[in-house]
């Protein structure tokens, strides 16, 4: 090995301190100037007086959560006002709505197993846990129809709109139907690597 070839004492040492410090450092004061508003909020005095539990609440999600959580979330969306009049004139709104109770129904029914309510919310979110609903008091787990799908279609997820669509007949409000396609769907999904095992 030639002498050129060698890194010496003090290039080591400039760079483990350019590239392993000093871009460490600036990253950090950017998390921290988001943090605190560009330093104009002091966060340690804020949070200062807070319980543990309630700053934990406020900064990160829950990885553990019920399936009243869930169904608490679960929420009935649509796409627009033209869908809504559409789903109105055709008497559909209603049996939406009793669909949703069948839904929050048969989760808590499938949710006996553990893995199924996880597998459930990462299926319809990509995520492993639900934020925080008091750091996040809009988010909601969708609940859409789709006139494209056939009424005896599994449900489709659309994680990245937190979204669940159901052929806009909804199985019928047929109870055991439903609690089958959506044991199916999520169950489809786990073994195709797209939940937790």
């Amino acid at each position: 090995m030639k002498a050129d070839d060698r890194i010496s004492k003090n290039t080591f040492k400039s760079f483990v301190s350019l590239y392993l410090i000093e871009t460490r450092r600036q990253a950090l004061d950017a998390i921290l100037d988001g943090l605190t508003l560009d330093r104009h909020m002091n966060i340690q005095a804020l949070l200062r007086s807070k319980d543990i539990s309630v700053i934990n609440d406020l900064f990160f999600s829950n990885s553990s959560f019920s399936v009243e959580d869930v169904q608490a979330l679960l929420e009935i969306y649509y796409d627009d006002m033209e869908q809504v009049e559409m789903y109105t004139k055709m008497g559909l709104v209603p049996k939406h709505l009793e669909f949703l109770g069948q839904l929050k129904d048969a989760l808590a029914e499938i949710s006996e197993d553990e893995s199924f309510l996880c597998n459930f919310v990462y299926y319809m979110t990509g995520m492993n846990n639900l934020p925080n609903i008091h750091a996040m008091p809009q988010f909601r787990l969708k609940v859409g129809f789709e006139a494209s799908l056939s009424n005896d279609a599994l449900p489709i997820a659309y994680p990245c709109n937190n979204e669940m669509c159901f052929p806009f007949m909804v199985y019928d409000n047929n109870y055991s139907v439903i609690k089958d396609r959506l044991a199916t769907a999520i169950s489809y999904a786990r073994y195709s690597g797209f939940g937790r095992t």
